[in-house]
């Protein structure tokens, strides 16, 4: 059941927008922001209903912390809920990356630069860690539960079986145990409490429409701004696929847009920001709208400028570092496992990385804050180095 207190629509209109600026962190991290501000402070939400929400939307196609959010403003204040939810989401971000990438494509080989984004990482890795931490500790309720969480987990990292095959089997395995063996009871209760079959009928169908225009119209939006033999048109019709069978989290969904658009289509990864020009903007304004996370695209002759620019300057860009610069990977059964090389391990980084998740944990600091320190912490660093 939802919360003690009721939102009007204005007061989740400010929150989503809030949000939109501070989701730091991932999906992961995203969704512990939510289930933070939805269900310990402001209790719009009720414990069970919000990991009921959770586990929903992870058996849908990428990215879950945006059908999340859609899913809980929906709850919260019906059709115009879950469209403002989605859309706040997503813009506020959009226009962040764009400055990001302008900043990276203008300066990305600059060691100054290149320290902050350093920072920035690894404290978004002890972001993700303090959030698998604390959904974790409240999905995972009781031996039964944590048996099947552990399967679960070895079944992808040791023996790389598909993550539908992985949900399916826990939810056979949660349908043979009965209600509530696994810890957690949830009520189907939505903005409309007890609905007739008429009602229902209606509101599919109004879910249904809204749901392919806000889908689609971008997409058509695009064709006839720059016709159909225009790249973003391509670009949104690939993202769109990348949106609807792309199962297994945003990470899942990283990973195939990487395969598909870097192996097949001769194209740079998901990460690598630099193109924002001369086609990144609508690119990455066409990534976002498809509906899936902004990705830069680049032309051939901007790659090649790129790469001659990394040639006149490798000493800049070889002071840019990971917390592991080096991993081999082994397989003891079937899927490949990543094994450090604890040499290769960059002290600085892990430490930003424990701190972030400390001051998360343990002090309850923002998470825009703890980023932000990251940032700054690269930048000393990056400095005095």
């Amino acid at each position: 059941m939802q919360g003690s207190v009721a939102p009007s629509f204005g007061d989740a209109l400010r929150f989503w927008l809030k949000l939109g600026f501070v989701n730091f962190g991932g999906p992961t991290g995203q969704i512990a922001i939510m289930h933070e501000e939805l269900v310990t402070r402001r209790r719009w939400l009720g414990e069970d209903r919000f990991l009921h929400a959770l586990s929903f939307c992870l058996l849908l196609p990428v990215p879950e912390a945006q059908q999340l959010a859609i899913y809980t403003g929906w709850l919260l204040n019906g059709t115009q809920g879950g469209i403002a939810a989605g859309v706040l989401f997503v813009a506020p971000a959009a226009v962040l990356m764009a400055g990001l990438a302008w900043l990276y494509a203008a300066g990305g080989e600059l060691p100054i630069v290149s320290a902050i984004f350093q920072g920035l990482a690894a404290a978004v890795v002890g972001i993700v860690a303090a959030a698998m931490v604390s959904i974790g500790g409240r999905a995972v309720r009781g031996r039964v539960a944590a048996g099947v969480a552990t399967l679960a987990f070895l079944a992808i990292f040791l023996v790389g079986v598909p993550f539908p095959i992985v949900v399916l089997v826990a939810a056979g395995t949660g349908l043979a145990l009965g209600p509530g063996r696994l810890g957690v009871t949830f009520s189907d209760e939505g903005p409309d409490r007890s609905p007739s079959l008429a009602s229902r009928r209606r509101r599919t169908l109004v879910v249904l429409t809204v749901g392919l225009a806000v889908w689609w119209a971008p997409v058509l939006a695009v064709v006839a701004l720059t016709g159909p033999g225009s790249i973003y048109p391509q670009e949104s019709l690939f993202f769109s696929q990348v949106a609807v069978i792309s199962f297994g989290g945003a990470y899942a969904g990283n990973a195939r847009a990487r395969g598909g658009r870097g192996d097949r289509r001769g194209r740079h990864g998901v990460g690598d920001v630099r193109a924002v020009l001369p086609l990144g903007l609508p690119g990455g304004a066409v990534g976002g709208t498809a509906p899936h996370e902004p990705r830069p695209a680049r032309g051939a002759r901007r790659r090649n400028r790129c790469r001659r620019r990394r040639d006149r300057e490798p000493r800049a860009h070889g002071r840019r570092k990971r917390a592991l610069q080096r991993c081999t990977t082994s397989r003891p059964f079937f899927a490949a496992i990543p094994r450090p090389v604890w040499s290769s391990l960059d002290v600085p980084s892990v430490v930003v990385g424990t701190a972030a998740f400390v001051a998360i944990r343990r002090f309850r600091v923002n998470v825009a804050w703890v980023a932000l320190g990251g940032g700054l912490v690269g930048l000393v660093l990056g400095v005095v180095r």
